[in-house]
C-alpha cells in the first residue's frame, strides 16, 4: 500500500492587532522538528502537533509531508481546495527564512461556523512543512497574532520530535512487525519498514481535533470510511459494535483497491469518547491480507488512553 502524491495531498487538505501578545520564548512543537513563538493563551495540544486556544476554538497545526514543496505548493489550487470544502481567499509567494515559501488564506464552514485558515508552506525537494493557523471568523482579531506566530516558525533537522508524547493514547506493536514511522497531525503511523511512504501494510491511530459526538455513530463510522482515499469504491464486509478501553464504537472490515488497483483489505475502528470526540484506528494491507487483518485486530485491542 503506497502513499501516493494523491494520498499525501488528500491528507494535507483534510487535516487545515497591531499590538501582538506573543510569548518571548520559542515552543518546541511535539511530533515535529519545528519551534514557534506561541500566541497568548495558546497551549501545546495533545490532539495534534501544534498549539490551541480551546476557549476561542483556534489552533496552529504543524505537519511535515514526504513530498516536494514545489509540487505541493502548485497543487494548493482553488479547484483542489474547493473539492475539500475550502474557498481560496488569497495565495502568494513570500520570502521566508532566506528562501521562498507560499502563504495561503482560505475560508471553510464546519460545525455551523465559518473558519479562516492561514497556511504557510515551505520546504525543499524532499519535504513540505505546513503550518496552519485556524480560527473562527468571529475572532478575526486573532488574525495578525496568528500570522506573526506561523511566520516565526523555525525548522531544526536535529530536533527530537517526541512524537509519541504528543498524543493522549497508546497502542502496543511490540510483538508485531510494525515500527513507528510518522506522527501526522496527531495521527501515529506505523509501517513494516518504520518509514513512509511504503508499499507494505500500515496501521494508523489518531483522534478527532474537535469534540465530535454524532447521533448516529454507526453511520458516522461508515461516512469516515468513505472519506479515505478511494473510500467511495470500498465495499463493507462487516460492521459490528466494539468496546476497547471501556470506550464504545464500531469495527468495520472493508475491501478496496490501492493506488496500483490491487485488492486491499481495510480495517477501521471508531471509538467515541463523549468528553473528547472520537479515536480512529485504520489498518491497510494489500499483501497477506487476512494475516494482517488478524494483526490489525490484535493491535486495536491494545489501544488505551494514557
Amino acid at each position: 500500500m503506497k502513499f501516493t502524491i494523491k494520498k499525501i495531498l488528500f491528507i494535507s487538505l483534510i487535516t487545515l492587532t497591531n499590538a501582538f501578545s506573543q510569548t518571548n520564548d520559542y515552543v518546541a512543537i511535539l511530533g515535529t522538528k519545528c519551534s514557534i513563538l506561541a500566541p497568548k493563551d495558546f497551549l501545546q495540544s495533545t490532539s495534534f502537533s501544534g498549539l490551541q486556544n480551546v476557549e476561542k476554538s483556534a489552533s496552529i497545526m504543524i505537519n511535515e509531508l514526504p513530498s516536494s514543496y514545489f509540487f505541493m505548493s502548485e497543487n494548493f489550487t482553488a479547484e483542489n481546495l474547493k473539492s475539500k470544502g475550502m474557498i481560496l481567499i488569497s495565495k502568494e509567494s513570500v520570502d521566508f527564512n532566506n528562501s521562498k515559501a507560499t502563504y495561503i488564506k482560505v475560508s471553510q464552514n464546519a460545525n455551523g461556523m465559518k473558519y479562516i485558515k492561514q497556511l504557510l508552506i515551505f520546504g525543499d525537494e524532499n519535504k513540505t512543512i505546513l503550518v496552519n493557523g485556524i480560527y473562527p471568523e468571529k475572532f478575526k482579531s486573532l488574525e495578525d497574532e496568528i500570522k506573526t506566530s506561523i511566520f516565526s516558525t523555525k525548522y531544526n533537522e536535529n530536533q527530537n520530535e517526541n512524537s509519541l508524547e504528543a498524543v493522549d493514547f497508546e497502542i502496543d506493536v511490540t510483538n508485531t512487525d510494525f515500527k513507528y514511522a510518522k506522527n501526522f497531525s496527531g495521527t501515529i503511523i506505523y509501517s513494516i519498514e518504520g518509514k513512509m511512504p511504503t508499499e507494505k501494510p500500515i496501521i494508523m491511530v489518531g483522534n478527532s481535533i474537535s469534540n465530535v459526538n454524532p447521533k448516529d455513530k454507526r453511520q458516522y463510522s461508515i461516512d469516515r470510511l468513505k472519506k479515505l482515499p478511494n473510500g467511495e469504491s470500498m465495499t463493507i464486509e462487516s460492521i459490528n459494535p466494539i468496546t476497547i478501553d471501556n470506550i464504545d464504537g464500531y469495527e468495520i472490515i472493508a475491501n478496496g483497491k490501492n493506488s496500483k488497483e490491487e485488492d486491499e483489505k481495510i480495517y477501521q475502528v471508531m471509538l467515541y469518547d463523549e468528553t473528547s470526540g472520537y479515536y480512529m484506528i485504520i489498518g491497510m494491507a494489500s499483501q497477506e491480507k487476512e494475516e494482517y487483518l488478524k494483526k490489525f485486530k490484535e493491535i486495536a485491542k491494545s489501544f488505551h488512553l494514557k
